[in-house]
């Protein structure tokens, strides 16, 4: 459990990231691949770097140093990030190899799905913006994560690792990741202020309407969680994007879409290193279809046999 307290003082201090941080995104995508051994990462080491031992270099990196001093350099889009890479105190020093794996991802695998990863952070900071603005700037605490529970002057989320911070007045700034990293994460500080990173695809459900009663039959037709992937493909996005939106690795995100790909619901095409799933005409009629008012039958029947 960690548990963050939060005085007074840090209720005026609570702020949101401007953008998506390309930096903080290619280290937590490439931390999370690597352990995994995704079969992406493994063919990414193969081509990139075949005679260099890459494998054991990440195997052997204290992540939570390098993503601490990630979030502490600053926040930044794509242009520029092998100079902010350097700013990572040590990282370039120690490890060269560390330093060129980072910057080789990037191009090789975020870069491609920066688009995607933008939107993604930027609808989750806008929504955290709205609802900043009508409920107030601690509301946004609540909804970090499905886990978490705030009530002053403690925000409580489920971790692996137990944990209190205490915020001592500097406030906490907010992070939101497309990456799938699977928790939040609670770093040193940037210009310090202490910052949390959480990823989009776990933070608590924002109302989307009243779906009625489409959506549970979509559940019940494909199952709640191959819905659920159809819904998070929308207007089309990579393997990456799709994991970090649902909250699962890529290899169960892959399983799923494969699956929705052999019932004619889902197309995939390569787009240099990475895929691109779209809806088909079919998963699209079929989501629309979902989302429309539906009349229940025993309402026609009754309109059907007055007069």
């Amino acid at each position: 459990m960690l548990r963050i307290i939060v005085g007074p003082a840090d209720l005026r201090r609570i702020r949101l990231v401007r953008e998506a941080d390309s930096l903080v995104e290619t280290v937590l995508s490439l931390r999370r691949e690597s352990d995994e051994r995704s079969p992406r990462c493994l063919r990414w080491q193969r081509a990139t770097f075949p005679d260099l031992p890459v494998a054991e270099v990440l195997s052997g990196t204290s992540w939570d140093l390098v993503i601490d001093r990630a979030a502490a350099v600053g926040t930044g889009s794509c242009p520029g990030l092998e100079s902010r890479l350097s700013r990572l105190r040590g990282v370039a020093d120690h490890s060269p190899l560390l330093a060129s794996a980072i910057v080789h991802w990037w191009h090789t695998v975020v870069s491609p799905d920066w688009a995607g990863i933008t939107t993604a952070v930027a609808g989750e900071l806008a929504a955290q913006a709205a609802l900043s603005a009508t409920a107030g700037a601690t509301s946004v605490l609540g909804r970090t994560h499905r886990s978490a529970r705030w009530s002053f002057p403690v925000l409580e989320i489920e971790s692996p690792r137990e944990t209190e911070w205490r915020l001592r007045g500097r406030g906490m700034l907010l992070m939101p990741t497309a990456a799938p990293v699977g928790e939040v994460i609670l770093t040193g500080a940037r210009g310090g202020v202490p910052v949390l990173i959480y990823p989009v695809d776990l933070a608590a459900e924002r109302p989307h309407g009243n779906q009625g009663d489409g959506a549970s039959a979509l559940a019940r037709l494909l199952g709640r969680t191959r819905a659920t992937v159809l819904e998070s493909i929308g207007s089309g996005c990579s393997t990456t994007v799709l994991a970090g939106r649902i909250g699962m690795s890529l290899a169960s995100a892959s399983q799923h879409v494969a699956v929705l790909r052999g019932a004619g619901l889902v197309t995939t095409t390569r787009v240099g290193a990475s895929v691109r799933h779209t809806l088909s005409p079919l998963g699209e009629e079929l989501l629309e279809s979902s989302r429309r008012p539906s009349t229940s039958d025993n309402e026609d029947v009754c309109q059907g046999t007055r007069g």
